[in-house]
C-alpha cells in the first residue's frame, strides 16, 4: 500500500500543478490580448492539462469512493448485500476500465503511427493523449485493491481504498451517507448492533 500511497502524492501533485498552470495560462493570455498580443500556445497546452486532470483524477476519486452512485438499491441491502454489491460493482468497474484502457491505448497507437502533431508547439499528439489509457489502468487499480480487500477481510465493509487505512476494526465507517458499524459477524449482522441490543436486555 505504500506505493499506492506515493502513486496519490504524485497524482495531487499532477493535478494540482495542472489547475495551476491552466488558471496562471488563461490569466495571461488575457491580459496580452488587452495590451494587443497574444500567447498563442495558451488554449493548446490548457487543453492538454485538462485531458491530464480529468483521467488522473478518475484514479484518485476511485481511491476516495468519490465517484457519483446509485445508491437507492445499495441504502436497501443489509450489510452482507452492501458487501456483495460491493464484489460485483468493483470487479464490473475494474473490468470495464481495463477495456476502455485497451481501447485508448489503440487510439494512441494509431495516432502515433500516423505522426500528428499539435498545430502550434508541433508537439507529438500521441504524448497528451497517453495520459488517458493511464488513467483508466489507475482507476482500475485502485477499484481491484478495493475488490480484493473485501474479499480478504470478511469483518469490513471497504468502499474506498482510503478507508483502509482509517477504518479500523470495530470502527463506524459511512457509506453513501449512511454510517454503520465496521465489523460484521458471520450471519452479515453488525456487532456494534448486536452488542446494544444485547446491552439493552441486561439492562432490563
Amino acid at each position: 500500500m505504500k506505493i499506492n500511497e506515493k502513486l496519490e502524492y504524485v497524482e495531487f501533485a499532477l493535478m494540482g500543478s495542472a489547475i495551476l498552470v491552466i488558471t496562471l495560462l488563461l490569466i495571461a493570455n488575457v491580459v496580452s490580448r488587452v495590451a494587443g498580443a497574444n500567447i498563442a500556445y495558451a488554449e493548446e497546452v490548457s487543453q492538454w492539462l485538462i485531458i491530464a486532470n480529468t483521467f488522473v483524477g478518475l484514479s484518485n476519486n476511485a481511491r476516495k469512493g468519490k465517484h457519483i452512485v446509485m445508491s437507492a438499491l445499495f441504502d436497501a441491502l443489509p450489510v452482507k448485500g452492501k458487501k456483495t454489491f460491493l464484489f460485483i460493482s468493483n470487479l464490473v468497474s475494474c473490468i470495464a476500465l481495463i477495456y476502455l484502457g485497451r481501447l485508448s491505448i489503440t487510439y494512441v497507437q494509431s495516432v502515433y503511427r500516423m505522426s500528428r502533431v499539435s498545430g502550434t508547439l508541433m508537439v507529438p499528439m500521441w504524448i497528451p493523449y497517453s495520459m488517458v489509457p493511464l488513467g483508466f489502468f489507475l482507476a482500475a487499480l485502485q477499484y481491484a485493491i478495493i475488490f480484493y480487500q473485501n474479499i480478504t477481510d470478511p469483518t469490513r465493509v471497504i468502499t474506498s481504498v482510503q478507508s483502509l487505512d482509517t477504518n479500523k476494526r470495530g470502527d463506524q465507517v459511512e457509506i453513501d451517507g449512511v454510517v454503520i458499524n465496521a465489523l460484521i459477524d458471520e450471519n452479515g449482522e453488525l456487532l456494534g448492533e448486536r452488542d446494544n441490543q444485547k446491552e439493552g436486555g441486561d439492562h432490563q
